[in-house]
C-alpha cells in the first residue's frame, strides 16, 4: 500500500500537477523585510507643503500581521510556514512612506501621526491588498493602497485615491514574493508621492483666494466667461496632467470626429456650455420594460 502511494505521487509530481515543498528537519524560519525597493531618487526643488504627518488606518486586516500571505484563487489567502514579515505591512509601508517623502523633500518635515510635528496635512494610508498571487506560478507580486489628503485646518478631505501594482515574481518562494513585494512598494510610491506632490497650496492661495473671487465678482457684474479647468503640468515627474479637466457638450466623443468640429467646440465654451471637473463623467440612461420607453440625459434628448 505504502509503495502505491509512492508511485501515485511520483506520478502526480512527472505530470505537473501539484507542487510541494518538503520542510525537512533543518527547516528554518525566516524574518523577511519589507522594502521600498527603489535607488535613491533626487531630490525636489522646493517642498510641495511645510509640514505632513502620515497615519496608518487600518484596512484589509492580513496587513496588520507579520504574516506573508499567497492566494491560488481570488479571495482566498494562505500562509507561508516558514516566513514572516519582521513588521506588519500596515506599521512597514507608513514607515517607507515616510522615509521616501523625506528623502524626496516632499514635504519640509514628515512624520508619523503621534510625533510631535506641527502639521497642516495629513495622509491616511491603508493597506487593502499585499500578498503573493501564485495562480499561475511562479506568480505576481500584488499591493494596493488607499490614500486620504485631509487639510487638518479645516477638517475637511481634499483628495482620495487608491494605487495598486503588479509586478512579476522570480520564483514561487516567500523570499522571492518579499522583493517583488518591495518592489510593488516602490511602484505605488512612485505614483502616490506624484500625487501628494502636486501644488496644493495653489488652491488654497490662487484659486480659491484670487481667481474664483475674481470670476463670481465678473458673474455679478453681468460679465458671463467660461471657467476653463486644466492641469497645468509642466514636468512629468511632479505634476499629475489630466486630473482637473473641462468638459464640452459636443454632439460626439468620438476623438476621430472632433477636428472637424472645431468651431462647434469654440462655440460651446465661449456659450458656456462647459464645466470643470477632477472626477468621472457618468452617461445616464433608464428604461422601462412595461412600456419599452428609454430616456437618457445626452445631449439633445429629451428630459422625461
Amino acid at each position: 500500500m505504502k509503495s502505491a502511494a509512492v508511485a501515485a505521487l511520483a506520478s502526480m509530481l512527472l505530470a505537473g500537477c501539484v507542487s510541494v515543498q518538503l520542510a525537512g528537519a533543518d527547516a528554518r524560519h525566516v524574518s523577511l523585510v519589507l522594502a521600498d525597493e527603489r535607488p535613491s531618487m533626487a531630490r525636489r526643488d522646493a517642498p510641495a507643503v511645510r509640514a505632513l504627518l502620515i497615519q496608518a488606518v487600518p484596512a484589509d486586516p492580513i496587513a496588520n500581521t507579520r504574516s506573508i500571505a499567497y492566494a491560488r484563487a481570488n479571495g482566498v489567502r494562505e500562509f507561508y510556514q516558514l516566513a514572516s514579515w519582521t513588521e506588519p505591512p500596515r506599521q512597514a509601508i507608513a514607515r517607507l512612506l515616510q522615509h521616501r517623502l523625506e528623502a524626496r523633500g516632499t514635504a519640509q518635515a514628515v512624520g508619523l501621526l503621534g510625533q510631535p510635528i506641527a502639521a497642516d496635512w495629513l495622509l491616511a494610508v491603508g493597506v487593502e491588498a499585499v500578498y503573493h498571487d501564485i495562480g499561475a506560478q511562479p506568480g505576481t507580486a500584488r499591493l494596493a493602497l488607499r490614500a486620504e489628503l485631509i487639510d487638518r485646518r479645516t477638517r475637511t478631505l481634499a483628495a482620495r485615491r487608491s494605487f495598486d501594482a503588479a509586478v512579476p515574481v522570480e520564483r514561487a518562494d516567500s523570499a522571492a514574493a518579499a522583493a517583488a513585494l518591495g518592489r510593488a512598494v516602490a511602484d505605488t510610491f512612485d505614483a502616490l508621492e506624484i500625487w501628494i506632490g502636486d501644488d496644493r497650496g495653489q488652491i488654497f492661495t490662487n484659486f480659491l483666494g484670487q481667481n474664483a473671487g475674481d470670476w463670481f465678482n465678473l458673474i455679478n457684474q453681468g460679465i458671463v466667461r467660461t471657467g476653463i479647468a486644466d492641469s497645468d503640468t509642466h514636468d512629468r515627474y511632479v505634476g499629475v496632467s489630466g486630473f482637473p479637466r473641462t468638459m464640452i457638450a459636443m454632439p460626439t466623443d468620438d476623438p476621430g470626429s472632433l477636428s472637424a468640429l472645431a468651431d462647434t467646440i469654440s462655440d460651446n465654451v465661449n456659450a458656456g456650455r462647459a464645466f470643470g471637473t477632477n472626477g468621472p463623467l457618468v452617461r445616464v440612461s433608464a428604461s422601462a420594460a412595461s412600456t419599452g420607453q428609454t430616456a437618457s440625459l445626452a445631449l439633445g434628448d429629451p428630459l422625461v
